[in-house]
């Protein structure tokens, strides 16, 4: 029996919920940067309005294709306000010059210039100056208004209720700031079926120091500006205080007011900010490549090896989160592009941006930390198994 593609699409949605509505006027707001993050962008969307999230302003720097295709219902629901930055690529050449941004937004006109580049190892800074447009033209709409990326999570801890309930909680204060918890890829090489809360489990230790980093929500009556990715400028009188209402300081060890950085207050209690920075190495390639929001280039792919045999901690609090978001929602609509397919699908697509060579260096990598991950990737690809075989020569041969 033959089904039209029609047909299918109907089935498709009527197995899912409708999305959830947003509103302008929102207690929490969300202000991200994003670019090329296409295979996991539903689910960030949706699961931050599952927390109590009312309003995303997405700045899509100039991801091709665009994400708006991505993104049906959660615009049309009001839940995410999404504007495509576009710039001339001679002008962005130009390192000596800022750079006025187009924007094509489904809210109405948003002016945004990049400066040039602070040093020869820096891109053009986009998320800075993303996010102090975002505050300058939105802020005034919400009490709260966030200031992550798509790689990060707001994971509440038992008991904490909504994250406006977390942020309320700290109402005397200019904004709360939220440690990262950082997530290695574990075993997963190639991309996973099952999302990203629900399929990466390995964190690393606490006292990783990573996790002196933090991501702020600011009271945008208090707020300033943006100093960094980090860090708010902030009204005089009004502190950035953790989850244990602890004022940011600056110290010998910790640049918390200045850059976002509390290496000794690390605390957990209320919220997570859980960073899944490498995700899939599939993934991590990509990301590698793209370069960082903040315009630096220092990610390395050896980073995305390294990390596993850190980051080895169990950490799976978010699993059941991330399959109730697929129960619910579709996480994958139609469109996604052929590098998000989970499995060995991507297998070619590594080697031609990377060279055989690159990817026979990451099997010996995962073979040496003991990871048996790879084995039965390449098994449903006998070509490949059988390139990497040949160039790997006999270290790499109990990867099978």
């Amino acid at each position: 029996m033959q089904t039209t593609s029609g047909t299918v699409d109907v089935a498709r949605k009527s197995r899912f919920e409708p999305a959830p509505k947003g509103t302008a006027n929102s207690s929490v707001a969300l202000c991200l940067p994003t670019l090329d993050d296409h295979c996991d962008i539903r689910e960030w969307v949706l699961y931050h309005a599952t927390i109590g999230v009312g309003k995303i302003y997405m700045f899509d720097t100039g991801s091709v294709p665009p994400l708006k295709g991505l993104l049906a219902g959660v615009i049309e629901s009001g839940l995410v306000e999404y504007h495509y930055l576009k710039a001339d690529p001679a002008a962005l050449a130009n390192h000596s010059a800022a750079v006025t941004v187009e924007v094509d937004s489904t809210a109405g006109p948003v002016q945004l210039v990049i400066p040039p580049p602070k040093s020869p190892k820096h891109g053009r800074d986009w998320q800075t100056n993303v996010y102090g447009a975002c505050l300058k033209h939105f802020g005034p709409r919400h009490r709260w208004m966030g200031f992550i990326d798509s790689d990060e999570y707001v994971l509440l801890q038992p008991g904490v209720p909504s994250l406006p309930a977390l942020l309320d909680w700290h109402s005397g204060a200019g904004g709360v700031r939220l440690h990262w918890r950082v997530f290695s890829a574990g075993q997963q090489v190639l991309r996973p079926r099952g999302g990203v809360l629900a399929s990466y489990t390995d964190c690393c230790p606490i006292d990783d120091g990573e996790h002196g980093w933090t991501k702020v929500f600011v009271n945008p009556a208090h707020t300033l500006g943006a100093l960094t990715a980090h860090t708010p400028r902030m009204a005089q009188g009004w502190d950035i205080v953790d989850t244990l209402g602890r004022p940011a300081r600056n110290t010998t060890e910790d640049r918390a007011s200045t850059a976002g950085y509390a290496k000794t207050l690390v605390t957990y209690e209320g919220a997570v900010l859980a960073h899944y920075v490498f995700r899939s190495i599939q993934d991590y390639v990509r990301k590698v490549a793209r370069g960082g929001g903040d315009g630096l280039k220092l990610r390395t792919v050896d980073k995305g090896f390294n990390r596993p045999r850190h980051c080895n901690r169990r950490c799976d609090a978010a699993v059941p989160l991330g399959r109730e978001l697929a129960a619910r929602w579709d996480l994958a609509p139609r469109g996604l592009p052929a590098w998000c397919r989970a499995g060995i699908d991507a297998t070619k697509t590594m080697n031609q941006r990377n060279g055989e060579e690159a990817l026979v260096a990451w099997l010996r990598q995962l073979e040496a930390a003991g990871t048996a991950a790879v084995g039965g990737a390449l098994a449903v690809d006998k070509a490949a198994k059988t390139r990497v075989a040949a160039a790997a020569g006999p270290a790499a041969g109990a990867v099978r």
